[in-house]
């Protein structure tokens, strides 16, 4: 009596069919909460880049001697540790995306990924993202890998980069602009797609409208970007090229980048 009732107490236990939905379900929300996370910390980023960014402006229009500068270089230090560190989150947060499939297929508010029927085979397949998009998400998770050894290494002191240090924040600097480039050029590529769409209703008109919006914005942010990207790259390797001003221009630079995608973490979230 006691074997007949343990064997039928649960009769689902171990169906394969519920045991797939309870992959599916841990599997969406996986990919929901490491979107939303990533979202929040790329807001914060922005937030404490325009914070850091605008030290960085002030410092370098003071003289070092002035009693404020002292306090505006532990503020843009303390905005760099911090970026730092929402940065190390941020990269498990899109290692999760990287495994769960987040940055190959189109997924939903919720984390399911899209399928469509393919009209070759008639069979579901699931909606890839357009190469560009996934070139843009490697390229940007890479450069935030190695860009945190230089973290490690200046401030943290965690470890020595030495005379690599330059290197590899050149090779960080470069995937990050590659990345604002395969943005640019994905934003492009949809919003020519999408203009070509002739809408049927009013709905599908206002949802066209409001996917151009956010994709021009996003077109613009990706060349503030890689603007900025051009400036770090210089002031690494050639400081000289922009004049007396190199740090001050910088500042201005990547206080631009920053604004631009706050707001746009504003506007689209």
């Amino acid at each position: 009596m006691s074997t007949l009732a343990t064997s039928t107490s649960n009769p689902s236990a171990n169906d394969p069919f519920t045991i797939n939905n309870s992959f599916l379900f841990v599997m969406n929300k996986t990919r929901r909460l490491s979107s939303n996370l990533h979202d929040h910390i790329s807001f914060t980023n922005d937030l404490l880049g325009v914070i850091g960014s605008s030290s960085s402006i002030a410092l370098a229009a003071l003289e070092s001697s002035s009693p404020v500068a002292q306090k505006l270089v532990n503020l843009e230090s303390a905005c760099g540790i911090a970026i730092g560190m929402n940065n190390l989150m941020d990269i498990g947060v899109q290692l999760t995306q990287l495994l769960s499939g987040a940055m190959f297929y189109q997924t939903g508010k919720k984390g399911g990924i899209f399928w469509k029927i393919c009209p070759r085979t008639r069979r579901a397949q699931r909606i890839l993202r357009s190469p560009l998009s996934i070139a843009r998400k490697l390229a940007r998770l890479f450069s935030k890998i190695i860009g945190n050894l230089s973290f490690f290494n200046y401030p943290l002191k965690l470890v020595n980069l030495g005379a690599h240090a330059k290197t590899v924040g050149g090779i960080s600097i470069s995937l990050g602009a590659l990345a604002s480039v395969c943005g640019a050029l994905d934003d492009a590529s949809c919003i020519a797609v999408v203009n070509a769409f002739k809408p049927a209703s009013t709905e599908e008109r206002v949802k066209i409208r409001q996917i151009i919006r956010e994709k021009v914005l996003s077109f613009i942010c990706n060349l503030v970007d890689l603007g900025a990207y051009a400036v770090s790259l210089v002031f690494s390797f050639a400081p000289a090229l922009l004049g007396l001003h190199a740090s001050l221009i910088l500042g201005i630079s990547c206080l631009l980048s920053s604004v631009f995608n706050l707001a746009q973490d504003i506007i689209t979230g």
